[in-house]
């Protein structure tokens, strides 16, 4: 999603939406660092790295506290799930 508002903003920016282009630009780049985050986490994940389980959690709680505030419950139960299903397997983690 984060390529596909990049390039969205890369064609609004040479029409008369100019504000429109630059910000979904910017959203699109942000969408796309959070992407790469993402994949470096699960790369340690897929590896067992202690300091990935670290992030899990502390991104898990966070996340869990803005769906919370949201109102979003569905984005409560997955990260809940997600979190106590690596908690469970803390001892495999190096």
């Amino acid at each position: 999603m984060g390529l596909a508002l990049v390039g969205f903003g890369g064609i609004l920016s040479g029409t008369e939406a100019l504000v429109v282009g630059f910000m979904s630009g910017i959203v699109g780049a942000a969408l796309l660092g959070v992407g790469a985050v993402m994949l470096f986490l699960a790369f340690g994940l897929w590896n067992m790295e202690g300091w990935a389980w670290n992030m899990t959690m502390m991104l898990g709680a966070i996340s869990i506290t803005l769906n919370l505030v949201s109102q979003s419950w569905l984005g409560v139960i997955i990260p809940a799930i997600v979190m106590i299903y690596i908690w469970m397997n803390k001892s495999i983690f190096h």
